[in-house]
């Protein structure tokens, strides 16, 4: 679990869990996204995002000292139903991570794989520039984040928004917004939140 200023995250994998405890991840999302998940018949993409609304919840109750229903909006974007909270999910493989904080917040994971570099074109402002697969996953990360932030998703555009990294850390060109990457076994990640 990890926290800067009023944003916190927390991840767990799947394959981790019981059969009890999905059961109970299941019975715990909102009516809408419990009817949702029994259409999938329960299926992993369902428990991924049970799982996902189980850490958010677990996070806004330890330092929030709030519990709300999780519930969609028409994008299928998380929000916390009357709550001034904010609440962003992902998930890669079995690997879910949530953010919950009180400023409007963005989070991404991506299990560390071999991509092609020349998605880089597609991914990368002319002021930007990678050598690997793990600096082209880090940046990816960020701008995805950085686009659930804002709200668009990917339909913003991965190119609408630039990361410098410096010694004083991840720069965006949106200077409303503060970036820092995930590491996790396996994984690169990111989180993007507004400055109070």
């Amino acid at each position: 679990m990890a926290s800067v200023l009023s944003m916190h995250y927390s991840w767990l994998d799947a394959n981790d869990l019981t059969n009890e405890e999905k059961e109970r991840f299941f019975a715990g999302l909102h009516k809408e996204r419990f009817l949702w998940a029994k259409e999938r018949g329960f299926d992993e993409r369902a428990l991924l995002s049970a799982v996902c609304d189980h850490i958010a919840k677990d996070l806004s109750q330890k330092f929030f000292d709030t519990v709300s229903p999780i519930k969609r909006d028409a994008l299928g974007r998380p929000f916390f139903e009357n709550s001034r909270l904010f609440v962003s999910h992902s998930h890669s493989g079995t690997l879910c991570i949530s953010a919950v904080s009180g400023v409007p917040v963005g989070i991404d994971i991506e299990r560390i794989r071999d991509i092609d570099m020349r998605l880089a074109k597609r991914i990368c402002c002319e002021n930007e520039a990678v050598n690997d697969v793990n600096e082209l996953l880090s940046l990816w990360t960020l701008k995805e984040a950085y686009l659930k932030l804002i709200g668009t998703g990917l339909h913003g555009g991965l190119k609408s928004v630039s990361f410098e990294f410096t010694k004083a850390g991840i720069i965006c060109s949106d200077k409303s917004v503060k970036a820092q990457n995930i590491l996790l076994p396996g994984f690169i990640g990111a989180v993007c939140w507004r400055e109070e």
